[in-house]
């Protein structure tokens, strides 16, 4: 939800990156009780600063948008992580966020009272941009069956990471050299050669981590008989 500001009007968007169809209905809340239902996604009204606003679109009352304005001290996702540090005289004021994390990134502004125009937000805010290395690193193999001797095999590495991932090494356990580099890597006419543990290794600039390996092996042999008569 966004907002455009004029004194005490303040007209408030709802927009979601959902895909919408139809003309969808946007319910409107004032200190979490609705107040209003509409088909515009403007809500332009005169509002108090000690109130809090949210949307959401009708039949999906399950999905709010957060509240305007919204305190961090009051958001679970914070908790205990937030402090604010204000001089008025000064007009000065320090948001100070601890224990950063990724899902911090984000766009922040302050919201300001004065006793002539009321309140509004800082325009534009402050970008917040949280980097690290890589975690949750994982293998997945396809197929998922059991593998048949002269079949191929598909590894994929998936790792989360900000910025993105952008060097994948793969390595077979208890070999020294790389076997193979890239988001994935196939074996060709598996056999009993290749059964062992394999393993990615995943890099950005902060960083690089392994993940855990999985185990490959013949499931399937194919047998020949011959007989002479």
């Amino acid at each position: 939800m966004t907002t455009s500001l004029f004194s005490r009007q303040l007209t408030l968007t709802c927009s979601t990156t959902c895909t919408l169809t139809g003309n969808p209905t946007y319910i409107w809340y004032k200190n979490g009780h609705k107040v209003k239902e509409d088909t515009s996604s403007l809500n332009s009204d005169y509002f108090s600063d000690a109130d809090s606003y949210s949307c959401t679109i009708k039949y999906h009352e399950d999905l709010h948008s957060p509240a305007i304005p919204e305190d961090l001290t009051t958001d679970p996702r914070y908790a205990g992580r937030v402090e604010y540090a204000g001089e008025k005289d000064s007009g000065r004021s320090t948001l100070r966020i601890t224990d950063l994390r990724e899902e911090d990134s984000a766009e922040y502004k302050f919201i300001f009272n004065t006793q002539t125009s009321g309140w509004g937000y800082s325009f534009p805010g402050t970008t917040l941009t949280v980097t690290d290395g890589p975690k949750n690193t994982s293998v997945s193999v396809s197929p998922s069956g059991g593998i048949v001797e002269g079949s191929s095999v598909t590894l994929t590495c998936s790792s989360d990471a900000n910025p993105h991932v952008d060097k994948y090494t793969w390595y077979k356990k208890n070999v020294t050299s790389p076997k193979a580099s890239g988001h994935r890597y196939t074996i060709t006419k598996f056999s009993t050669e290749d059964s062992g543990e394999y393993y990615c290794v995943v890099e950005n600039k902060y960083g690089c981590l392994n993940s855990s390996s999985v185990f490959l092996d013949v499931q399937c042999k194919y047998t020949y008989s011959s007989s002479i008569h």
